[in-house]
């Protein structure tokens, strides 16, 4: 399935749109994806996926999320995991009535395998996404050409993480993104700093994280908010920012990767990053508990 630092990685596309072509009308959905994967979880969320209203119209959106799909290949068992990231342009192209404003949401979906190394999925697929833009040419092929993009697109290559990279994040995001993985606080309560690229930010940070504590980050940005575990992160100017909560799970993990780093030994958090064996903050607190002693 996916081996980190590997070139070839499968990865599936998932479409919601109501632009003109591709042979259609209306909103509809289009999947490149296996005839025996089951969707439909896919298909919901992006059917979910607006862009939030702006003084300027809508703006450009991005989600992350995570699915088992049920399979009817055998060898799958009990479903395949799938990290998911979307991009949303709420003004794509045309409609089939001419009128500007059609939608398209884009989803990445990338299998993953719990006997393997993860990597920085999350980065991986959003940077490949951004590489999609919108194409420049007349809205009645812009469709087409994009699904064309599409389909030429059936590969990933996902990094290892890079602990070094996430800790030159803003430290007041990677505290907040702890908390809410460590439900310490309330994640639609909670501002963050208005940097340049949050959504980009927040998917970095969590690659501070074991793999399935990381798939339990389901966010949006950019979008209205969907509620059921979801948080919409929106950007603060500083003035009504305060710092993040000191104390607790989340902030002796954050003094341990601090550690770690500054003590040259990025290898101790790159190993924990990639432990699926840890599926709660108490099994995080325990291993980080277990390389201090």
């Amino acid at each position: 399935m996916i081996a980190a630092g590997q070139d070839g990685t499968a990865i599936y596309h998932g479409l919601f749109t109501n632009a003109f072509g591709d042979r259609g009308a209306g909103f509809r959905s289009l999947f490149l994806a296996p005839p025996e994967l089951d969707t439909h979880p896919v298909d919901r969320w992006l059917r979910s996926l607006r862009p939030a209203r702006t003084a300027e119209g809508p703006g450009p959106g991005t989600a992350a999320a995570c699915f088992r799909l049920a399979s009817r290949d055998p060898g799958v068992g009990d479903g395949l995991l799938v990290a998911a990231v979307a991009t949303v342009d709420g003004d794509f192209a045309r409609d089939e009535h001419g009128r500007d404003g059609g939608l398209l949401a884009h989803a990445v979906l990338l299998p993953l395998d719990d006997t393997r190394p993860a990597g920085d999925f999350g980065s991986a697929l959003l940077a490949f996404l951004r590489g999609f833009g919108r194409p420049e040419v007349d809205h009645l092929d812009r469709l087409e050409t994009y699904l064309e993009s599409c389909r030429r697109r059936l590969q990933i290559t996902v990094p290892p993480g890079d602990p070094a990279a996430a800790l030159r994040l803003d430290a007041e995001i990677v505290l907040r993104l702890l908390h809410v993985s460590a439900a310490t606080a309330r994640a639609d309560r909670i501002p963050w700093p208005a940097v340049d690229d949050l959504p980009g930010a927040l998917i970095a940070a969590a690659a501070l994280l074991p793999p399935r504590l990381r798939l339990g980050l389901v966010f949006t940005h950019g979008l209205d908010p969907l509620g059921g575990g979801c948080f919409a992160a929106r950007g603060a100017p500083p003035s009504s920012l305060r710092n993040a909560p000191r104390g607790g799970a989340p902030w002796h993990y954050f003094h341990w990767l601090l550690d770690r780093h500054g003590a040259g030994d990025d290898d101790s958090i790159r190993s924990l990053t990639e432990r699926w064996d840890l599926q709660t903050w108490g099994d995080l607190e325990q291993a980080i508990e277990g390389t201090t002693r």
